[in-house]
């Protein structure tokens, strides 16, 4: 079994990506020497080197981009998320129940 195999995967932000980034450029493209300097895997430093474009147009503080699911009816799911908020902003709670209820509404309207 190998070392990675026992350890935590681990979540980086883009703030940290980016200085990774940086700090690679300024010295010498050398991933090695970055990858030790930062704790991470060589081939982490190189995806992120390949990715840049994409980190630096990730909000502040993101972790992924390009993540989730696609949605099915996103006209409705559009339709569930203002709502959802609207109630949020009145102070009200929003069960589990309620998504699949005014889902089912939105569908037949």
């Amino acid at each position: 079994v190998s070392a990675m195999a026992n350890s935590q995967r681990k979540s980086h932000t883009r703030e940290f990506k980016i200085e990774v980034i940086e700090w690679l450029k300024k010295n010498g493209n050398n991933v090695s020497a970055t990858a030790r300097k930062f704790s991470v895997a060589n081939k982490r430093v190189r995806e992120w080197r390949a990715n840049e474009k994409q980190i630096r147009e990730m909000g502040r503080g993101a972790r992924a981009s390009g993540r989730g699911r696609t949605a099915f009816f996103p006209l409705m799911e559009e339709h569930l998320h203002r709502d959802f908020l609207a109630l949020r902003r009145e102070g009200k709670k929003v069960r589990r129940w309620w998504f699949e209820n005014r889902g089912k509404q939105l569908i037949k309207e």
